[in-house]
């Protein structure tokens, strides 16, 4: 079976239904992958400099891009997608450019995967971009906070809630927004040693456990809503807003 290559096809046969885009181990150069990279920039979905190189960055552009028009979020640009592509126009109007927006579809990210991602504390899985068709094994909390925001805006927030915790700015606990970033201290050290991201009125969602051995994920740590109770208001060390 020959293998599939990105050269071989123009875009206006991707836009007829032969052929399609998608990431290549090593990235060949593409006419009709620039294009669609262009096309993708101007729609607000940044795929960095339009090189024709089918990357990490345009893997990442796709994705949010099908996710957003509900399409099926396969990191495979075939005619449905260029379709809609060329559908919403140059003039960026599918940006996400409304903070009440963008705090929405973080929180509709971050429920979309209650009950899918075990918890599991190491280094081996980090931040990512969320494939729906190809979850992680685990995460740990922090872990599932930057691939969030990742996967729905393209931005690194860091890999530890040390990292975290700096950025965006910081907000009372008791004007938390949806999106909004939850730390706490269990242990009264001043230092935080877990994230979450609001999702309502006194609430969140987080990643919580505390298993460190993949070989033994357990049912009952997982991807969660959660409500602040007294005792976790009583531990919240700081609120950081990522979307101003």
């Amino acid at each position: 079976m020959r293998k599939h290559s990105n050269a071989l096809y123009t875009y206006e046969q991707v836009l007829a239904g032969r052929g399609y885009y998608s990431r290549e181990d090593q990235p060949g150069y593409s006419a009709g992958v620039k294009m669609m990279q262009k096309k993708l920039n101007d729609a607000g979905f940044d795929c960095g400099m339009p090189d024709g190189l089918f990357g990490e960055n345009t893997s990442r552009a796709v994705y949010q891009f099908q996710t957003a028009h509900n399409l099926k979020p396969d990191c495979l640009a075939g005619k449905d997608t260029l379709a809609r592509l060329d559908a919403s126009g140059s003039g960026g109007e599918n940006r996400i450019d409304d903070a009440g927006e963008m705090r929405d579809r973080i929180v509709k990210e971050a429920e979309y995967w209650i009950n899918k991602i075990p918890y599991c504390i190491n280094s081996l899985i980090t931040t990512q971009v969320l494939d729906r068709e190809a979850p992680p094994p685990y995460m740990d909390c922090s872990d599932f906070t930057s691939s969030v925001y990742l996967t729905v805006l393209g931005i690194r927030i860091g890999i530890n809630t040390r990292v975290q915790i700096r950025k965006g700015v910081p907000v009372p606990a008791d004007a938390m927004e949806p999106g909004d970033l939850i730390f706490f201290d269990w242990n009264g050290n001043g230092m935080p040693n877990h994230v979450g991201i609001c999702s309502g009125k006194n609430e969140m969602i987080d990643e919580h456990g505390s298993n460190s051995d993949p070989d033994h994920l357990k049912a009952g740590e997982n991807v969660r809503r959660t409500s602040l109770s007294e005792y976790h208001r009583k531990h919240i060390l700081a609120v950081r807003r990522i979307i101003p």
